[in-house]
């Protein structure tokens, strides 16, 4: 087995990546926990008068949800800090997240094509109401949330699963690196080497 001229075979990556290669489900769901709790925790903090904090948490997620009062559930009288859709989304990666697990060696990706198609009614419910065509409705935006994400995890979650799965070192012989997580070892080591 010859090593390509510039990235050294072997597991070399450290124990951070060589970690996360393991536990990369569990990573995902742990992150996809955090944010549906995140966002329910927010109106329960406003409703308990801890203000601040709550406060802090509508900003932090209003970063990338516009939060507005007509497209969200309410707790307590207070607005979740994501919209119907986007909670449906972090929910839904995390419910996919926790049943692709007992099926994670055996289930095969979803076909691209599938995953354009059954995204296609989010697609269309999103511009439809943007281009002021319709009004969109809860139950459409939390139908269409959890579609996308779980197709999103049958296409993303299978190949990462056999990547992460595959032997460390696992060099061909001819310069190439058949997983990822060789490829991110690999990428340490090359970056390791300039300095």
């Amino acid at each position: 087995m010859s090593a390509h001229p510039a990235i050294a075979p072997g597991p070399t990556a450290g124990p951070g990546v060589n970690w996360l290669s393991r536990h990369w489900l569990l990573t995902c769901n742990t992150i996809n926990g955090f944010v549906v709790g995140e966002a329910v925790l927010a109106p329960l903090l406003r409703a308990h008068g801890w203000e601040p904090l709550a406060t802090l948490l509508y900003l932090a997620f209003r970063l990338f949800c516009l939060q507005r009062p007509d497209h969200s559930f309410f707790l307590f009288g207070y607005k979740l800090a994501l919209e119907q859709r986007m909670l449906a989304i972090a929910a839904g990666l995390l419910l996919s997240g926790l049943l692709f697990a007992p099926v994670r060696r055996r289930l095969r990706p979803l076909d691209w094509r599938l995953l354009v198609l059954l995204n296609l009614p989010m697609l269309i419910d999103v511009l439809s109401q943007t281009v002021g065509l319709r009004d969109s409705s809860w139950p459409w935006r939390v139908s269409t949330g959890l579609l996308g994400s779980l197709t999103a995890v049958w296409w993303a979650y299978p190949a990462l699963q056999r990547a992460f799965a595959a032997p460390s070192a696992a060099h061909t012989g001819d310069g190439y690196w058949t997983t990822t997580a060789d490829l991110a070892r690999a990428i340490v080591v090359r970056e390791s080497m300039k300095e």
